[in-house]
């Protein structure tokens, strides 16, 4: 029974995601990046996914030397070696999954919502999708699970299922 509910909050995260066009989508097509000089960080030509993660994190722009914005920094390349997915993709459906719960009367900080789906996981392992774990989030938060609840619930079903 615990699969099919999971498989079906895949499916409905994949849904959401997969009919965004591309001028719909939170973040289309990411410019390259030049660097700067010697111990200075890597300049945008254009907007960064980790700035624009950190503004909608933040509600308004933030400094480009925002800690938030070297905080999605690590956490997507994290998170693209852990899963299936790309940056792109997993900027995408963190917005995604923030904006579900907003409709749904739930307020949560963006950052707390990557931060926790990354903490599931502790190591990395073939074929795990970040889809399926946001969409195990969003689904278990608007049933009212609160935040911890809900990273825990979901590091718990991967532990039953032999997945840590």
């Amino acid at each position: 029974m615990k699969i099919i509910i999971f498989l079906f909050l895949v499916i409905t995260l994949l849904m959401a995601v997969g009919c965004e066009s591309e001028t719909t989508r939170p973040f289309p097509n990411q410019g390259d990046y030049s660097s700067g000089e010697q111990g200075e960080t890597a300049t945008p030509k254009e907007t960064t996914l980790e700035y624009q993660l950190a503004v909608i994190n933040a509600g308004r722009q933030v400094a480009e030397n925002d800690p938030t914005v070297s905080q999605f920094r690590v956490l997507l390349h994290t998170l693209s070696v852990k899963y299936v997915e790309n940056k792109q993709q997993i900027a995408d459906m963190s917005v995604t999954a923030q904006n579900i719960l907003r409709d749904a009367g739930i307020e949560e900080n963006l950052l707390n919502i990557v931060n926790g789906i990354n903490k599931v996981m502790s190591s990395t392992i073939e074929n795990q999708s970040f889809a399926e774990h946001a969409a195990a989030y969003t689904t278990l938060r608007k049933k009212g699970f609160s935040h911890n609840e809900a990273i825990q619930g979901i590091a718990e079903m991967l532990e039953s299922l032999g997945v840590d």
